[in-house]
């Protein structure tokens, strides 16, 4: 094992990009997914930036990302998915 994260608090959903090259990761008490720049050939990570920042007052918790790129993130309260030019929150009942 190699450690490639470090200042996480709670380390939960973790995917990649279809092409293998950008690695997504969730720090749920953060509400922060971030995306990392991925080299396949050394497994290390750069460039770290939050992708998206949950908001509306749920947290982030598990997520997968589709084979057309498009990333699906489960939460406490509800369920959001990143579309090309947005973020679509489904409540759960």
């Amino acid at each position: 094992a190699k450690k490639i994260i470090t200042g996480a608090t709670t380390a939960n959903g973790m995917g990649f990009s279809p092409d293998g090259k950008v690695f997504y990761f969730i720090d749920t008490p953060s509400a922060n997914i971030y995306a990392y720049d991925y080299d396949h050939a050394t497994g290390d990570v750069s460039e770290r930036r939050v992708f998206h920042t949950v908001t509306d007052g749920g947290l982030p918790d598990g997520m997968c990302v589709l084979s057309d790129g498009r990333i699906c993130v489960a939460g406490v309260s509800a369920f959001i998915r990143r579309t090309e030019r947005s973020w679509i929150r489904f409540s759960f009942l």
